[in-house]
């Protein structure tokens, strides 16, 4: 597996321009910091003609009724000043309605909740505006959005001092310089933007979460994609500085390929990597190994995978082939389509699972895909049971490709260019379709199962890792 060419770009970027060198606020935190994920995923929609970064779908305006929601849920279930043990930051992105309970139940963070015996409160940031309640933790705050509409106010109203601007504007000229060739003027234009909301924002941002540290003074703090920067190298630089120790959970897919995991080894010597959590908890070993970053990593294993193995079953009702989406591409999909139904038995059907962030326009996106009768869109909200029930699991740089050989489904990656360069041939094989009839055989499903390389990818006793983890904070 190696590395993108957006990423080797921006590796060599960092390893020859200090970040120290361009810094914001008082704090001096780089705006490479601020930039850097920007560029990368900008870097390869354009290099792979890819469109990651923005997938389409309205945008959507806050409603009256989200302030008051912010407002009126800051402190969570608990008194502002009760101290906790353990502080979650993380995206209502990860609930999921558990309907024998009739609550939300957040898999990045509950998971890790109930497996201590200690004080806790999730800090969860609304998604489109909204909050899914009623929730599993019982002490669930809004408080990074109170922090965030309070910082916009700010930023809206500071006027930056004109050293700072000729700054943003001289880094911009060499982030012009670089990588000119490959973004257009537009990018710039967003990061010029971005530095500036940034820097105008930022004491507004410390001193809500320096306030919120102070009243709650957290033995540790575990925020979900820290390592992505952002307002995150912010929070996690404070924290730091505030002796609370900081962690990042793994929540998806990371390997030498990923841009938040991966960083010039110069980096680690520089003031960047205080913006980086001190721990990355790995659902097990293999993504230990497939990442070079400052952050010690951390064994724990996969909480949702551990709890869901043991009811991983295939569903009744027609067998079918679960074909997971990265969004490459429409043309692309529809070509795989086709040469699955040319080979499956009678009988098998074929469902779509389109990427999150192209959920929205899936059905107009995929409209040729979807019209044959044999093809459905996969709108299951738990990816797990989409993947246990499935018969064969095929894919190409998805993290589901992973979550299928932990689950037991047999998984094949599509052969094209960015599946060569970095899904690991240890672990999976390209897709034949010839052999695809053979994969729907109950002996050759227990022949591709593998228990230690589940155990490799998937470390088992998450909890009692999870909780010796823990220990050495509270």
């Amino acid at each position: 597996m190696e590395a993108p060419l957006s990423l080797q770009r921006v590796m060599d970027f960092e390893a020859r321009v200090d970040p120290d060198d361009f810094v914001l606020s008082p704090w001096r935190v780089p705006m490479w910091s601020v930039v850097r994920s920007y560029i990368a995923g900008a870097l390869y929609d354009a290099i792979a003609g890819t469109n990651f970064q923005k997938k389409g779908g309205a945008r959507t305006r806050p409603t009256p009724g989200y302030f008051y929601r912010t407002w009126a849920g800051r402190n969570g279930a608990t008194p502002a000043l009760q101290p906790l043990d353990v502080m979650y930051i993380a995206t209502g992105g990860g609930n999921v309605h558990r309907q024998d309970e009739g609550r939300y139940f957040n898999w990045i963070t509950d998971y890790c909740a109930d497996a201590i015996d200690a004080r806790s409160q999730v800090v969860e940031l609304s998604k489109g505006w909204q909050y899914s309640r009623p929730r599993t933790h019982p002490d669930v705050s809004t408080q990074h959005d109170w922090i965030a509409l309070r910082a916009q106010l700010a930023a809206r109203s500071r006027r930056l001092p004109a050293e700072q601007v000729r700054d943003i504007d001289r880094y911009l000229e060499l982030l012009r310089n670089v990588f000119g060739d490959t973004l257009r003027a537009s990018h710039f234009l967003y990061m010029r933007r971005a530095l500036q909301v940034s820097a105008a924002s930022a004491a507004a941002w410390h001193d809500g979460y320096q306030r919120l540290f102070d009243r709650r003074r957290p033995r540790l703090l575990q925020i979900n994609a820290a390592s992505y920067g952002g307002i995150w190298a912010y929070v996690v630089r404070w924290a730091r500085a505030a002796g609370i120790p900081v962690a990042e959970f793994q929540h998806g897919y990371i390997g030498k390929d990923h841009y938040a995991y991966n960083y010039a080894p110069a980096l680690k010597a520089s003031t960047y990597s205080e913006g980086l959590p001190d721990y990355l908890l790995t659902f097990g070993q293999y993504w230990a190994d497939a990442v070079s970053t400052p952050s010690q990593t951390v064994v724990i294993g996969s909480p949702r995978m551990s709890e869901y193995r043991p009811a991983a079953a295939p569903s009744g009702g027609a067998p079918y082939v679960l074909l997971a989406s990265t969004g490459v591409g429409p043309e692309f999909y529809l070509e795989v389509t086709q040469g699955l139904l040319r080979v499956l038995p009678a009988g098998v059907q074929l469902k779509f699972r389109p990427h999150p962030g192209e959920r929205k326009v899936a059905q107009t996106g995929y409209a040729a895909l979807l019209a044959n009768a044999r093809v459905s869109l996969d709108d299951e909200p738990d990816v797990y049971r989409s993947i246990a029930g499935a018969a064969l699991v095929v894919g190409d740089i998805t993290t589901l490709m992973f979550e299928a050989i932990g689950l037991g489904v047999p998984v094949r990656v599509i052969d094209c260019d960015i599946a060569r360069r970095r899904m690991p041939t240890s672990i999976f094989r390209f897709l034949d379709y010839a052999e695809v009839p053979a994969l729907f055989t109950q002996q050759t499903r227990q022949a591709i199962r593998n228990d230690a390389l589940q155990e490799h990818v998937w470390a088992s006793d998450w909890r009692a890792r999870y909780r010796d983890f823990v220990g050495q904070f509270i």
